[in-house]
């Protein structure tokens, strides 16, 4: 992992196929190479430092007391809640609010209908898993489907969505928000800036969205681990911690989302590289110009070598245990770490500890639970929860 992660930029380009899956952001960062991929990068890492996401953290508590009141106000009549879309809402109107300085004002209708525009376009990211996903490609007969339909306005959406985001953001001259800053201090076209943001929008609000999907479902299970979380956090309160400090601790919230991170591995894998020349691994073998290296954020994590039954979901896992360094990478690691580490590590635990405070969960068990791949893993047929007032 060390060795890949950190293997020099010249050596590698993204893989053929990965381009041909994510073709619609080849304007984005996430398709530069080498120099040129150093050098968009470092566009991007001033709005991820600490400092910045520690102005961030109010939009993650107020959302998520707006979360709260919501999974309530759906709950209070006995019936389970179907988190996922109100999750996706908070993750989508946080990262707006957050990075790109837009406040997002939309009925439930409009916002319904912008949450299942980014679910339609990951879907058209995810690997090809069947005979049906590869018929659905080819052109003479996307041309008569809905699914091609569907899949045409849902980009028109998202780009009437962010020229919005772009045009607002020229109009109110904010360097911190993300949008104007690389209007006014990058050579980047209209097109390349709408790319990423477009892609920090998808990857930075879908991924927090599995994480504190998948934290709330273990939760619903595990009701003395709430409670263990709850007291822990009234200790830090009464300690005059507040909310910002306590999620940058190591504490059992920080330990119960890594484990979620590690068992769930909300994006499975690194970014498919090719090898441009030969490169010698650290073992003596010889990697041949041309091979196409994965590496797995799945397997790593579920690895007997470095974790003690990875199989069983431990939130206690990471308090006493020394985890190689390598071992744990639910973020990649190394020079392409992802550059919004921070802004999700804060966004998850934030969300987590407000929602507990306020929230009872308990899970629906007639709503079966089963682990799907889109873009990033996610519950198929979403999560079902009672949500109680907590007393």
């Amino acid at each position: 992992v060390q060795f890949f992660t950190n293997i020099d930029a010249e050596l590698v380009e993204k893989s053929q196929n990965f381009k041909r899956i994510f073709s619609n952001l080849t304007s984005s960062v996430l398709f530069r190479e080498g120099a040129d991929w150093k050098k968009d990068r470092k566009h991007f890492e001033p709005f991820c430092f600490y400092d910045m996401v520690k102005k961030y953290a109010a939009y993650f508590y107020s959302g998520a007391q707006e979360l709260s009141a919501k999974l309530l106000e759906h709950g209070k009549f006995g019936k389970s809640v179907q988190v996922d879309q109100l999750v996706q809402e908070l993750t989508l109107k946080t990262l707006m609010a957050s990075l790109l300085g837009i406040e997002l004002d939309l009925s439930e209708k409009e916002s319904k209908q912008l949450t299942d525009d980014f679910i339609t376009i990951s879907l058209t990211m995810k690997l090809d898993k069947s005979l049906g996903d590869i018929l659905a490609k080819i052109p003479f007969l996307r041309r008569f489907s809905a699914r091609a339909q569907k899949e045409k306005a849902a980009f028109a959406n998202l780009r009437s969505l962010i020229d919005q985001i772009l045009d607002q953001s020229a109009n109110r001259k904010q360097i911190s928000d993300l949008a104007f800053y690389l209007q006014q201090k990058t050579a980047m076209s209209r097109d390349e800036i709408a790319a990423n943001i477009f892609l920090f929008t998808m990857a930075g609000h879908e991924t927090n969205k599995s994480s504190i999907v998948w934290a709330l479902y273990e939760l619903a299970k595990n009701p003395e681990l709430q409670k263990d979380l709850v007291e822990e956090f009234k200790q830090k309160k009464a300690l005059d911690i507040d909310i910002l400090a306590y999620v940058q601790q190591e504490s059992l919230l920080s330990s119960f989302v890594s484990e979620v991170q590690r068992f769930y591995s909300v994006a499975p894998e690194i970014v498919p590289r090719t090898l441009k020349q030969s490169v010698t691994m650290p073992n003596g073998l010889v990697a041949p110009k041309g091979t196409t290296f994965m590496l797995g954020i799945w397997e790593s994590h579920m690895n007997p070598a470095s974790y003690f039954e990875p199989e069983k979901f431990n939130a206690r896992r990471f308090l006493d245990n020394d985890i190689a360094k390598n071992a744990f990478i639910p973020f990649s690691a190394g020079q392409r770490k992802c550059v919004g580490y921070k802004y999700g590590i804060t966004q998850v635990r934030t969300v987590i500890a407000t929602l507990l405070e306020q929230c009872e969960f308990k899970l629906d068990e007639s709503h079966k639970v089963n682990m799907t791949r889109v873009m990033t893993m996610n519950p198929h047929n979403g999560v079902k929860l009672f949500v109680n007032p907590r007393n």
